[in-house]
C-alpha cells in the first residue's frame, strides 16, 4: 500500500511541494509519503502549529510507532495539539475542563486498535508521546480505561471497501477512511484561497463606505452555518479562523449555554446570541445567496464551535437562527478596526495590530495581513538544582517567579533518573511560568523597559540566539533586576531563562517582531 507515488496528478504535485518546502529529498520516498499524509490531516486540527513548529510532526511520524502498526499519534487538549506533560500543566492550571482527543492513524483494517493503544501506554517508550499519555494517566486526569481520551482511528487505504466495525463500548468515538480522493479534498481545503456560498432568509445592505466594500446583515439558518464551516468529509476549516485573534475557549460557560439553547429552544438562539462576523476580499451577492472569496471569521469563534458540536452530537439545529454579518474589506486598515471593533467584550491590546502598521512593508509576499508574525506566548524557566537537597530552596524560588510574572508557578520535575548526580526521576529541580495574552505583553513590557536597563554595564542582548524556527531565547543572570523582588529578603542570586515563542516561520522575522518591541539588540 502507498508504495509507489499518488496516481492523482495534483496530489502528487502537492506531495512534491511538501517535500521541497520541508527539504525531505535525503528520506525514504515511503516515510515522506507517511509524513505528508499525517501532515495533511492533522492540518485540519490545528494548522497552525504544525505550520510553526514542523518538528512535532517528527513526533507524531515516530518511526518507534511503527512496530505497532501506526502512522501517525497526535494528541490534542481542547482542540490543541500537545507533546510534553508541561503542554497539560500549562491548560490545566488554570482550572479549565478537558477533553483529550487520540489521532490515531494507520493502513492496517485488521487490528484492535484499543489493545494496541492500552500496550502502548502501559510500555515503557522513551519518547514524548507516550510519556504525555501515561502522564495522563498517571495523574489521574483520566481514570480508568473506559475514560480514556477519545481515539479517533484513521484508515490510510485505498483498497479497504468494507467499512470498520467499531462497537458500541468501544472508545473509538470515530473512524476515518482516507482515500487519495479524499486526501486530496482535504489538501485542497487547507489552501488559502477558497470561497463558499452563503445562503440567507433576509437581509439588508449597506452601502460601502469608510474604505469597506459591500456589507451584508443576513439572517441565516445554523445549519447553513455548519455546511459552510465544515468541507466535504465534514471536517471543519481551521483556515477560517486566521484571522481570528481569539481561539476556541473549549467547555465554557458561555458554550454550554449556547449548546442548553439549541437543545431545548433553538428558536431563541437567535434573540440570545450576538452571530457571527466574516471579512472577505470579494462579495458577490445573487438572489439570497453570497459567494464570499476567502472568508475569515473575526467574531463568533464560540457561536461557530458551539453550533459545530451541537451538529456533531446529533441536536437538530434547523430551527435556530444565526446573524451573519459580512463585509468586504479592501485595505489593511479597514480588516484591522473591524477585528478590533468586533471584539469588544476582553479587549483586543494594541500590540495585537502595532506590529502590522510598523513593519508590514517587510512582509509584502504574504497572502493575508494576518500571517503577519505575533508574539504567541512568554515562557520563564528557573532551574534549582540544590532542591534535590533541601525543598525550601525551590519555594523561595517560586515565590520569586510568583512576584516576577503575577502568575502561578508550576514545578518542573526530572524526567529521568541520573545517578551521577545523585537525580531520582519525578524530583523537584525547577519552576516555570508560560504567560499569554495581557500577563504576557506586560511582562515584556516590565522586562525591555525597566529590568534589562537595571543590568550593570548593559550593551544590548544577543540578536543571534533564535532556534531557527523564529524563536528566542533570554538569559538572565540575577532576579534582582526585576523591581518586584526585595534585595533585602533574597535568599540566593539566581538567573532565568525567558523564551519568545512567535508565530515566525524564519529568525528574520522574529527579530524584526522583536525589534518592534523594543528588544534592544546589540548592533
Amino acid at each position: 500500500m502507498w508504495n509507489k507515488l499518488f496516481k492523482n496528478p495534483m496530489l502528487k504535485a502537492k506531495f512534491i511541494d511538501f517535500v521541497d518546502k520541508y527539504e525531505l529529498n535525503g528520506n525514504p520516498e515511503l516515510n515522506n509519503i507517511r509524513k505528508f499524509i499525517c501532515y495533511t490531516y492533522i492540518s485540519q486540527v490545528q494548522p497552525e502549529r504544525l505550520n510553526r513548529d514542523f518538528d512535532l510532526l517528527d513526533d507524531i511520524c515516530d518511526k518507534r510507532l511503527f512496530e505497532f502498526g501506526i502512522w501517525g499519534l497526535a494528541i490534542a487538549l481542547n482542540s490543541q495539539l500537545l507533546t510534553t506533560k508541561t503542554d497539560i500543566d500549562d491548560i490545566l492550571q488554570n482550572g479549565c475542563k478537558a477533553k483529550f482527543d487520540i489521532y490515531l492513524i494507520t493502513d492496517k483494517i485488521d487490528t484492535d486498535y484499543e489493545k494496541v493503544l492500552a500496550k502502548i501506554i502501559h510500555e515503557k517508550k522513551e519518547f514524548e508521546f507516550i510519556e504525555t499519555l501515561q502522564y495522563i494517566v498517571s495523574q489521574k486526569i483520566i481514570m480508568k480505561w473506559e475514560e480514556l481520551p477519545t481515539m479517533n482511528l484513521v484508515i490510510v487505504s485505498d483498497k479497504a471497501k468494507e467499512p470498520v466495525v467499531i462497537r458500541k463500548d468501544s472508545v473509538i468515538e470515530k473512524k476515518y477512511q482516507l482515500n487519495e480522493d479524499r486526501l486530496f479534498r482535504i489538501a485542497k481545503a487547507n489552501d488559502n484561497d477558497y470561497s463558499l456560498t452563503l445562503e440567507y432568509t433576509d437581509g439588508i445592505t449597506l452601502s460601502p463606505q469608510n474604505g469597506a466594500g459591500q456589507t451584508y446583515v443576513t439572517l441565516c439558518n445554523a445549519q447553513q452555518i455548519v455546511d459552510i464551516l465544515t468541507n466535504e468529509d465534514g471536517m471543519i476549516r481551521s483556515n477560517m479562523f486566521d484571522a481570528n485573534v481569539r481561539a476556541y475557549q473549549g467547555n465554557t460557560d458561555v458554550n454550554n449555554e449556547m449548546l442548553k439553547t439549541l437543545q431545548s429552544c433553538p428558536e431563541n438562539f437567535v434573540l440570545y446570541n450576538n452571530g457571527i462576523t466574516i471579512v472577505c476580499n470579494q462579495l458577490i451577492p445573487k438572489g439570497k445567496t453570497l459567494t464570499i472569496s476567502n472568508p475569515q471569521i473575526v467574531n463568533g469563534c464560540q457561536t461557530c464551535n458551539s453550533l459545530y458540536k451541537a451538529n456533531a452530537d446529533g441536536i437538530d439545529i434547523s430551527k435556530a437562527k444565526v446573524i451573519v454579518k459580512t463585509i468586504e474589506a479592501i485595505g489593511e486598515s479597514v480588516a484591522q478596526g473591524i477585528v478590533r471593533g468586533t471584539n469588544r467584550q476582553n479587549i483586543v491590546y494594541e500590540e495585537a495590530f502595532e506590529t502590522i502598521r510598523q513593519f508590514h512593508k517587510d512582509f509584502e509576499d504574504f497572502v493575508n495581513i494576518m500571517e503577519v508574525p505575533k508574539l504567541d506566548k512568554v515562557v520563564i524557566n528557573m532551574g534549582v538544582g540544590e532542591a534535590k537537597d533541601n525543598a525550601k530552596l525551590l519555594d523561595s524560588a517560586i515565590a520569586d517567579l510568583e512576584k516576577i510574572t503575577g502568575q502561578k508557578a508550576v514545578v518542573c520535575r526530572a524526567r529521568k533518573s541520573v545517578a551521577n548526580f545523585k537525580l531520582r526521576e519525578g524530583m523537584a529541580i525547577g519552576c516555570k511560568v508560560t504567560l499569554r495574552g495581557e500577563k504576557m505583553y506586560e511582562f515584556v513590557d516590565r522586562l525591555v523597559n525597566l529590568a534589562l536597563p537595571r543590568v550593570r554595564d548593559f550593551r544590548g542582548v544577543n540578536p543571534n540566539a533564535f532556534d531557527g524556527r523564529g524563536n528566542y531565547a533570554l538569559g538572565i543572570k540575577e532576579q534582582l533586576i526585576f523591581p518586584e523582588i526585595e534585595y533585602d529578603k533574597v535568599d540566593k542570586v539566581r538567573g532565568m531563562d525567558i523564551i519568545f515563542v512567535t508565530t515566525a516561520n524564519t529568525d528574520e522575522e522574529a527579530r524584526e517582531l522583536l525589534t518592534q518591541f523594543n528588544m534592544p539588540f546589540t548592533k
